[in-house]
Formats: C-alpha cells, structure tokens, sequence
C-alpha cells in the first residue's frame, strides 16, 4: 500500500502521503525521498547517459518513476523539464509532498488538505471516497462548467479539491502552506510571415514524425506482425490491405 509505505518513511509522524486509489502504483526510495506515482519516459536513454555522466550510476534497465527521482535529488524541480513522456508522480520530502505533473498534463493528479495532512492521488473518485460524508459540491466550478463545458485553471467539482496544472512542480508543506514552480510553459517560436504555408507545415511534420518515433517500442522490444491480405473474389480492387495477423479488419475501404 502507498499510505503505509510513506507513513513508515517518517517514522509515523504526521505528514503528507498519498492516498491509495485501489489502482496498483509503483513506489521508489531514494536517500531517505519515497516516491509513489504513474511514469513512462520517452528520452529514457539520454537522461541515463546524463546522470551518469554527472556521477550517477544508473543501470540500463532502471525504473523510469526512479529515473524521474533521481532527477529531482540531483536536480530539483528543474529536473523534471528534462523529462520526455507522461508522468504525475508524488515525492515525500521530509514532511513536505512534493507532486509533479508532465509538461502538457498527458497523466492527471488532484489533492486536498484533508484534516492536518495533505492527501493526493491520480483518482478524484479517490479523494471523493476519503472525505466521505464531507464532501460538497464548487458551485463556483459548475457555473464555470456550463458556461465553458471545460474547467479551466484547477479547480475540481468537489469543493477543496484540486487539480495539478501541467508542467508544474508544487510542494505542500506539512503546515498547511504550498509554493508552485512552473518548469516548462508553451511558447511560441520566432517565425517568418514571408515563409510559405509548406515550410509550416514540413516543421510540424517533422516535429510529429519525431514524437510517434520516440512512442515506438524500440526494436526486438514487440509489435504487432502484419501480413498482405489477398484479395478474395468478388472484392473491389481497393480492397487488399495490409492488417495485423489474427485481427479482424474491414476487407473493403469505402
């Protein structure tokens, strides 16, 4: 369970820890931080030949989530804009939670302050079930929702509920106080208004060409093994594509 194993890291002090959500999440220990969340990197590779080459020995076949932890005991919240990938992951500090959230919020994270501790978990249902008999409803939030059909900023349905924003790094301190730090926000590239619409559009091909290879299992790692389908009498000529073997797929493209 997370609850126990951070709660076992303070030696039973009261603070912060992470509220088990029924879902299996795997937890890592790092020179006295625990760390509990959901991680998968896409740069794994160049952030291993980066720590080793600043001292630290990591193996090839290293957890991403203690890739990740490992960047914050070296690095600070300024390590996690290193990352590549999706990750919403919870470090205890001493007393003080620490929770991360990817650059553009691909794994979600919400927490409150429930009592004297601060509680957080990947499942608002779960937070939902904590407070239990407590909860009320953000009017606030539902006015927004039927205005925008989306809630912006972090605000949840349930009242003293949050959602973490992407690309931030926020510490919630055991005395109830927080400080958010923001490591990576959108921006917008210096561009030529002379430049035809194709160049545009040959850089963000590029740029999607680089995101689904780095997404790809590597080679030797898996996949799916496809085959030429034969064309069956009676078919259109359009109709021989190629599908994955033993997978049902339409013959015909209308």
């Amino acid at each position: 369970m997370i609850e126990t194993t951070i709660t076992e890291s303070v030696s039973g002090r009261l603070a912060s820890w992470i509220e088990p959500d029924g879902r299996r999440s795997e937890t890592y220990r790092l020179d006295g931080l625990v760390a509990a969340g959901s991680v998968r990197l896409f740069n794994r590779a160049s952030l291993i030949d980066a720590l080793r080459r600043d001292g630290v020995p990591l193996p090839e076949d290293c957890a991403d989530g203690m890739i990740l932890l490992h960047l914050y005991a070296r690095y600070g919240s300024r390590g996690f804009a290193l990352a590549n990938g999706m990750f919403a992951l919870a470090v205890l500090d001493g007393e003080d939670l620490i929770l991360v959230r990817d650059h553009v919020g691909a794994r979600t994270l919400f927490y409150t302050r429930f009592g004297e501790r601060w509680v957080a978990s990947v499942s608002l249902g779960a937070l939902r079930s904590l407070i239990g008999q407590h909860v009320r409803l953000n009017l606030n939030a539902v006015r927004s929702f039927l205005t925008f059909a989306y809630l912006p900023g972090d605000e949840t349905l349930i009242d003293g509920v949050y959602e973490m924003l992407p690309g931030r790094c926020l510490r919630l301190c055991a005395d109830g106080t927080y400080r958010e730090e923001i490591f990576w926000e959108p921006r917008e590239y210096e561009w030529c208004e002379a430049d035809p619409p194709e160049v545009d559009a040959q850089r963000l091909r590029n740029l999607l060409e680089q995101a689904v290879a780095a997404r790809l299992p590597s080679a030797g790692r898996g996949g799916l093994p496809f085959r030429r389908h034969r064309q069956q009498p009676g078919h259109c000529a359009g109709s021989t594509v190629a599908r994955p073997t033993g997978t049902h797929v339409c013959d015909q493209l209308w």
